[in-house]
């Protein structure tokens, strides 16, 4: 015997049956990519924003050390009395023929905040001295503490790692988040040589097999921090002694020994300024200077703790006392004088006399 069942809502069903069977939806790869790109863009809108109109403003350390771009007196102002700033510290160096150092002056000394000023670079690998200055600042300041540059990107995101890398607690790779897109950093066209100061002590800390502390960073930071290629001891004429007066109108040539007391080995480059080498001139007694040269352009490479002799060629001159003053100079065109080596000045005196 057949059974019929009975639909208790006979229209439904057949309203049912006359729909299409829903296919189960298929992610497909351009939707994920979208997607992606969408979000992508969305937390691009989000740091320009806080980047163009907030002033680069965030908390390296809440309630104790503040980062930001170059504020006008107004939004200093406004932050000096939200955050409590006692000591503002300026990572541009003194500048008092510029409108925006007159005007930060102007308002610490208003507002009886300490001022610290600090020069750094943006492209350049930080000079030792200038380290060692900050992490001084930062341990005897009174906080809390207002870190900027132009943009709070390259060098204050160096400043807010060395924060980071100052407090109990805080790893090496979470120090280093402070120099990240989130800030706008991006190291590009000089800007990774910022980074490179953290590589450097990592590389360090690993070669001693050491693990960061506060206190090893110190020590580092005083004792060890070398900026790459660029350190060197200067001599003149190692071997044979530099005449007291040359001939005027008379070509003459010295030499030049370079001692390599950096971490990286030079490497010299044939015809081009790619390479580690010797940058020279010559100045009149009236500060005119006559003649600049370079030398250390062929190809060799000095391991530290070995040196290289290098020719430099004196032009014919009149007679008179010049200045001879020799630098170092790598392949980024850092001046080795910038980063604490001794360059060499030496008078040299023309005479008619034979």
């Amino acid at each position: 015997m057949t059974m019929v069942v009975l639909e208790r809502n006979p229209r439904a069903a057949f309203v049912a049956r006359l729909r299409p069977v829903q296919k189960p939806s298929r992610v497909r790869p351009r939707a994920i990519v979208r997607g992606i790109v969408a979000g992508a863009l969305v937390c691009l809108a989000v740091q320009v924003f806080q980047f163009l109109l907030l002033d680069n403003l965030h908390s390296v350390q809440p309630g104790r050390v503040y980062r930001s771009s170059q504020l006008s007196p107004a939004r200093l102002n406004q932050l000096i009395d939200r955050y409590h700033i006692h000591t503002i510290v300026n990572l541009r160096g003194p500048c008092p023929e510029f409108t925006w150092y007159q005007d930060e002056s102007r308002v610490s000394h208003e507002r009886n905040v300490s001022q610290e000023d600090i020069v750094l670079s943006a492209i350049r690998l930080p000079p030792p001295a200038e380290v060692q200055r900050l992490v001084q600042v930062l341990e005897h300041a009174q906080y809390p503490i207002l870190l900027h540059c132009r943009q709070g990107v390259d060098r204050t995101g160096l400043a807010a790692v060395i924060v980071r890398l100052l407090e109990p607690g805080v790893s090496l790779a979470e120090a280093r988040t402070q120099m990240s897109f989130r800030f706008g950093y991006i190291p590009y066209n000089g800007t990774e040589n910022i980074q490179k100061f953290v590589d450097f002590y990592d590389e360090w800390l690993h070669a001693q097999q050491l693990i960061h502390s506060p206190e090893l960073f110190r020590y580092w930071v005083n004792e060890q921090y070398c900026p790459g290629a660029c350190r060197a001891k200067l001599e003149l004429s190692p071997d044979r002694t530099v005449p007291d007066a040359f001939h005027a109108h008379q070509a003459a040539t010295l030499v030049l020994r370079a001692y390599n007391q950096s971490i990286r080995p030079w490497k010299l480059r044939p015809g081009t300024w790619q390479g580690v080498h010797a940058r020279y001139q010559i100045t009149a007694a009236d500060g005119e200077v006559v003649f600049q040269e370079r030398a250390g352009l062929f190809d060799a490479t000095v391991s530290p703790g070995d040196h290289i002799d290098l020719t430099i060629g004196i032009p014919e001159l009149a007679p008179g006392k010049y200045t001879l003053y020799i630098d170092l100079v790598d392949a980024d065109q850092n001046s080795f004088s910038q980063f604490g080596m001794e360059p060499i000045f030496r008078e040299l005196n023309f005479t008619n006399q034979p």
